[in-house]
């Protein structure tokens, strides 16, 4: 990993300290169509470990997000990952893996590994969605967190964006929607 990325995460992880976050969470890293698979993990598995030494250090958990067009675009290689970065942990966005039409039970096996967890209404071949069109029962995801150990909170992630139309829907409005129906059931 480059010196001055070192140098950023080290502000970014002093900063995460100074407000009280417990984590941060950065992205697993690129696959570089030109490398092999097990190179692109190799390489992201050891900058990804450098830093989870650096954010250990000071207290704070290191998570990544695995999604489409990084090393790990399925929960297998992102479980790959993690196996190989002691100190990581993942930030588990089930969205991303409904885009591609991965079953849940593929999805749940990264439960024991989650340092920290996107809610984002989704539904097979769509990234995000409003709330009543979603397919996901975050409740019952968090009766799953909660029984596999997870003590975090549950981040509303609704965002705008061209990539994969995330611009379609009224993130504030959804925001709120998902908030409603969640807060007596679930830490948001």
């Amino acid at each position: 990993m480059a010196q001055r990325n070192l140098d950023s995460f080290k502000g970014i992880v002093q900063f995460c300290q100074q407000v009280g976050m417990r984590t941060v969470t950065v992205l697993p890293g690129v696959d570089h169509p030109d490398y092999p698979q097990e190179q692109n993990l190799a390489r992201s598995a050891a900058a990804l470990a450098q830093c989870a030494i650096i954010a250990g250090d000071a207290g704070i958990q290191l998570c990544f997000e695995p999604h489409m067009g990084s090393v790990c675009p399925t929960p297998e290689l992102a479980l790959q990952l993690v196996e190989r970065t002691p100190g990581a942990k993942v930030t588990l966005d089930y969205s991303h893996f409904l885009l591609q039409y991965i079953p849940l039970e593929r999805i749940e096996k990264l439960i024991p590994h989650t340092g920290h967890f996107h809610v984002r209404q989704a539904r097979p071949g769509k990234l995000q969605t409003r709330f009543a069109e979603g397919t996901l029962d975050f409740v019952a995801i968090a009766g799953k967190l909660r029984a596999a150990g997870y003590d975090g909170a549950m981040s509303i992630e609704y965002v705008c964006a061209d990539w994969y139309d995330l611009n379609q829907i009224d993130t504030l409005n959804e925001t709120m929607i998902t908030k409603a129906a969640l807060e007596a059931h679930v830490p948001l």
